[in-house]
């Protein structure tokens, strides 16, 4: 993948605020980072079709140049939250790992696939005139209920397994609605969701601990279909 000679649009169109950041970058990390984390966010905003913050054209090249200096100090950060991000951002975690080709072949290194994680999360992070402030806390609340799962269980979660995917695409909404408070309308189901959890005491008891951890945390309150909801999808997920 060649990178290109002039991405004078996005450095020109840089807010006047950010000039300065941009200029001392340039003398810290070199104008080839500036060049590779324009070909990125340009890659990005086309397959997303989303405009991205020019800001993050200084973040990606900074991250970009101590990203390799890590590797060639031989440091590694692992990304605790890159499974989460696979499974919850799919386009965002696709676009990301073709950016570390991008970087792997222009910098002729091999940078972990941690990496991939990293730059998703400052894609999600910077979208133009987007609400999804909330992406990185969304992960970490969907990671915090599935360990809740797993400790009950006392077995991991196969996280390259189709019903995982589809249990965090539910969490995703589910931990939105948390992290707004939002509350959707009860309906009366008491009698099923009782039936569904009769004698099944593992199931019971994560309901249990995700409510309990929610309302400590949040303050929230699960409904009866939340848990119902919550309860079918995790017995296909543990089952």
């Amino acid at each position: 993948m060649s990178v290109p000679e002039h991405p004078a649009n996005r450095i020109f169109y840089v807010r006047n605020e950010q000039k300065n950041k941009l200029y001392k970058l340039i003398e810290h990390v070199g104008i080839e980072y500036i060049f590779v984390a324009e070909k990125i966010v340009h890659y990005a905003e086309s397959n997303l079709e989303k405009k991205l913050n020019p800001s993050l054209l200084l973040i990606l090249a900074d991250h970009i140049s101590n990203a390799i200096s890590r590797v060639v100090s031989g440091i590694q950060i692992n990304n605790v939250f890159l499974e989460e991000i696979k499974a919850l951002y799919k386009a965002e975690y696709a676009i990301s790992r073709d950016a570390l080709t991008i970087i792997n072949e222009q910098f002729s290194v091999q940078l972990p696939d941690d990496e991939i994680g990293f730059i998703a999360l400052h894609i999600l992070n910077n979208y133009e005139n987007s609400v999804d402030y909330e992406s990185v806390r969304i992960i970490e609340l969907s990671q915090k209920i599935t360990e809740l799962i797993e400790v009950v269980y006392n077995r991991r979660v196969d996280r390259s397994s189709f019903n995982y995917s589809r249990f965090m695409m539910h969490l995703k909404y589910f931990s939105s609605r948390v992290l707004c408070n939002e509350k959707i309308k009860q309906k009366n189901i008491g009698d099923i969701y009782e039936q569904f959890l009769e004698k099944d005491f593992q199931l019971q008891r994560a309901i249990h601990e995700i409510e309990r951890y929610l309302y400590a945390t949040f303050k929230y309150d699960l409904i009866l279909e939340e848990k119902l909801y919550l309860s079918i999808r995790i017995k296909v997920l543990m089952d």
